[in-house]
């Protein structure tokens, strides 16, 4: 169906749906208009089941009460839904912009025509609503009551006032009751102490430059039964949390602490886990670890207690397909007195909601994440809400217990990051990189990124003269090279809105550039695909074992990141560039006749195909946003075209090994979307845009897009693809998810 078409099949619909309920009045007639009016809604493209669904059925529970007014709420709450709010603000501005983007599409001529019904109908609801005595309504009352399906929520406040569905309330309330009772329970802490931890925090951070924010971190989250450790990529976030986890060892007494790790991808925990194996063999790290402890054996002893091993969040709690309750809630507790999940970001309101009813009551926490990025998938904006912690200054007491312990000033602890405090009551904020130089072109633009936004009026010459074009000093204009070539660290390709032919092209060249890099020409070279080709597509345990050679580090040394799935510049078209790339490299390879050749029949589970797994699988032990390869494991296998899909290890154990047939949630991976690549680092991306911007077009988009770079060497690089006045746009909108738990957390 092109636009046309859908626009004309849309105001079609609109006619009859204003046709009927401007058939509604208050006759009594009028519960058969609502009747027709929910039979037609089926038809209607731009109400979804959800929202039929709850009128349906709070007309069957609540004859009475149910009226138009519920049913355009409930109109609204799935477009809310459907853009990640937990919530409905009532507010007629914004209501009746998420109408034009959502119903209307944005679309000039609709908006024309059905705009100043939309606000009439908004109007009417909105005053119906917050007129309503909704301390004596069964269908909406305030959060007091716990059985009308819908709850009000702040309605003393008119400019505040939200609607909820119940369900997506009570996890809200559920955090913000945890974070609230675990910060007011926090032990008090005599001098004595104090000082013990001011020696042993100026011993773990002895002759380290730039630490500041660290050491602050880790008195705060010495002090409080939950903390969050924010900052961009890095900060220092598993650093800080290692010699934190080393503090709180030190002064177990003679406790073993139980420790668990975890994070909401497999790609994040097994992350996670390099950094902490990184830094517990770290050598420095021991020199000043050690005088904590009353000897080496003591030091090995409790070292050995930070896990080598983390879990998905999912598996953690123990979430399972048909099974309603998590093994771990509010009657059956985690088993540890120290958790830490990192990546908070990533978590749904919902997990988050059913992870903290699994901590039990004497449990520390430790959650780590980057309020700047992308928020999750499902519904809610969590990490985000939490850190309003910083939007005001910490009380007196408690800082000057963290003056004490860190001999940093009171003056030190107010200081600020753009409009946020650095240390709030249980957030603390890492603002020094590690990761990029001062002169990091990369760093520089991700900053940039981050701080820019729509009411600073982006300051456009700037950005196109400085940063994009002439100056060269952030981005450099070129067409798009491999990353092999050249000394730039970021590479900026201009695509032209709307030009199919050139965009067609720059999809092809974009795959070339993926090719080359994992087959590169010269000898001396290594790459993914040529190791695969020389190996005739036979991978053994030594190859995994290599630190050179190892198949997944060279697979994640480039990586495709895109905005959008569909689309010339989308995932689904770049993965068939690159596989079919591929498969004429084969074919160059290897004679008609060999073996080698006719594998290359299978159009999906070919050798080198990238695989990404799309749902969590627990009888296979895999997770959404794994990335897997196909390959032989040995030459019998490769005789009998027994081909295999190897996984990275997990839970310390060997590389995975999975038969094709048995996987049944999967996608190609050589291109995946940015949301997929949270919680991954690979060493060279090129970050493809849509020409067009849309709805997913936003700045935590980009900067997220950005920060999956961790350039090892000077010619590692970062390419750009995307539009000029895309990519300006996006970058000054901003994700703005409508909640109310920064409200809950506030009070």
């Amino acid at each position: 169906m092109d636009k046309q078409t859908k626009i004309d099949k849309l105001n079609e619909q609109l006619t009859i749906f204003f046709n009927t309920i401007n058939q509604i009045d208050a006759t009594d007639s009028q519960a058969d208009k609502l009747d027709t009016l929910l039979r037609e809604s089926t038809d209607l493209s731009f109400v979804s089941p959800l929202a039929i669904g709850m009128s349906n059925f709070c007309k069957r529970q609540f004859p009475k009460e149910f009226s138009l007014e519920f049913y355009i709420l409930f109109l609204l709450m799935s477009l809310k839904l459907d853009n990640g709010d937990i919530c409905i603000r009532l507010k007629k501005d914004s209501l009746l912009e998420l109408v034009k983007e959502k119903i209307l599409l944005g679309d000039s001529n609709l908006e024309t025509l059905w705009e100043a019904q939309f606000e009439s109908l908004l109007e009417e609801c909105l005053t119906f609503l917050l007129n309503k005595d909704v301390k004596k309504c069964q269908l909406i009352n305030c959060q007091a009551c716990n059985d009308s399906p819908l709850v009000a929520f702040d309605f003393d406040n008119k400019a505040e006032a939200r609607v909820y569905l119940r369900r997506f309330y009570q996890y809200e309330e559920n955090v913000s009751a945890f974070i609230k009772e675990r910060v007011s329970s926090a032990a008090e802490i005599d001098n004595d102490t104090i000082e013990k931890y001011k020696a042993q925090i100026a011993m773990l951070f002895k002759d380290e430059i730039n630490s500041d924010g660290q050491k602050k971190a880790v008195a705060l989250a010495t002090l409080s039964p939950f903390t969050v450790i924010c900052g961009g990529p890095g900060t220092g976030k598993t650093t800080t949390v290692l010699k934190l986890l080393l503090l709180l060892l030190a002064n177990s007494g003679m406790s073993d602490p139980r420790i668990l790790l975890a994070a909401p991808t497999g790609k994040a925990a097994g992350r996670m886990i390099e950094s902490i194996q990184s830094g517990k063999g770290n050598e420095s790290l021991k020199a000043k670890a050690l005088p904590l402890f009353k000897n080496e054996d003591l030091y090995n002893q409790k070292l050995k207690l930070i896990p080598d091993t983390a879990s998905t969040v999912h598996s953690l709690i123990g979430i399972y397909p048909h099974q309603e309750v998590p093994k771990y809630n509010p009657d059956h507790h985690l088993p540890c007195d120290i958790l830490v999940v990192d990546e908070i970001s990533m978590i749904s309101l919902s997990l988050f909601s059913k992870l903290l009813d699994a901590i039990g009551p004497n449990t520390k926490v430790i959650m780590l994440g980057d309020k700047d990025q992308l928020s999750s998938v499902e519904p809610g904006s969590v990490l985000s809400d939490i850190c309003c912690d910083l939007n005001t200054p910490i009380e007196d007491n408690l800082s000057k217990i963290l003056e004490s312990m860190t001999g940093f000033s009171k003056e030190q602890f107010l200081e600020q990051f753009g409009q946020s405090y650095t240390v709030g009551k249980y957030v603390s904020l890492l603002t020094f990189t590690h990761r990029f130089s001062d002169d990091s072109k990369l760093g520089n633009l991700a900053k940039l990124v981050n701080q820019a936004h729509a009411g600073q009026d982006l300051n456009r010459e700037i950005f196109e003269s400085d940063l994009l074009y002439e100056n060269k000093e952030v981005l450099t204009n070129h067409n798009l090279i491999n990353p092999r070539v050249g000394s730039d660290e970021i590479i900026f390709n201009p695509v032209e809105q709307g030009d199919k032919k050139a965009i067609s092209k720059l999809s092809d060249l974009i795959a070339k550039t993926m090719v080359d890099y994992y087959n590169p020409r010269d000898k001396a070279k290594t790459g993914f695909i040529k190791l695969l080709v020389d190996k005739k597509f036979v991978i053994s345990n030594e190859d995994f074992a290599s630190k050179a050679n190892n198949p997944f580090k060279l697979l994640d040394e480039f990586r495709i990141l895109c905005s959008n799935k569909d689309g010339d510049l989308g995932v689904n078209a770049l993965n068939e560039a690159v596989s079919k790339k591929l498969k004429a490299i084969y074919k160059q390879k290897f004679d008609k006749n060999s073996t080698e050749y006719k594998l290359l029949a299978d159009d999906v589970f070919f050798p080198g195909q990238v695989v990404l797994v799309t749902k969590n699988d627990r009888n296979l032990n895999l997770d959404n946003g794994e990335i897997g390869f196909v390959a032989y494991s040995s030459e019998e296998d490769k005789e009998n075209s027994k081909a295999r899909i190897f996984f990275p290890p997990k839970d310390g154990n060997k590389v995975r090994e999975i038969s094709p047939e048995r996987l049944s949630n999967y996608t190609q991976g050589f291109a995946m979307t940015i949301h997929k690549s949270q919680g991954s680092e690979y060493q060279n991306i090129c970050m493809v845009l849509s020409d067009k911007l849309n709805p997913v077009l936003t700045k935590e988009l980009v900067y997220t897009g950005l920060t999956r770079a961790k350039p090892r060497d000077t010619n590692d690089k970062v390419i750009i693809v995307s539009n000029k006045e895309v990519f300006l746009q996006a970058i000054v909108k901003k994700v703005e998810r409508e909640s109310g738990l920064a409200l809950m957390l506030a009070k």
